[in-house]
Formats: structure tokens, sequence, C-alpha cells
């Protein structure tokens, strides 16, 4: 294999890694599965 055919394979093998990543950012589904477990101010007084 010679350095142009690694390269593009490289390459090749990065936009199809990314190529989901990219898909699910751009969904347009929000989850509004979001729970409050505690203020800041909790957190400062217990240190947790």
């Amino acid at each position: 294999m010679n350095r142009r055919d690694f390269i593009s394979f490289v390459g090749l093998s990065w936009i199809a890694s990314s190529l989901p990543v990219l898909i699910a950012a751009c969904s347009s589904q929000k989850s509004e599965d979001w729970q409050t477990l505690g203020t800041t101010e909790d957190l400062d007084k217990t240190g947790k």
C-alpha cells in the first residue's frame, strides 16, 4: 500500500466514523427527560 492509498483510506475511514455523530447532532428529536437533582447552592453546602 502506498502513501496516497493509505491517506485516502484513513480519510475515508474518518468520514465514515464521524457520519453517525453528525447525523445524530442534526436530528430534530429533542430529549425532554431532564430531572432536577438540586441547585448549585445545595452542591456548595454538601460539597458533593
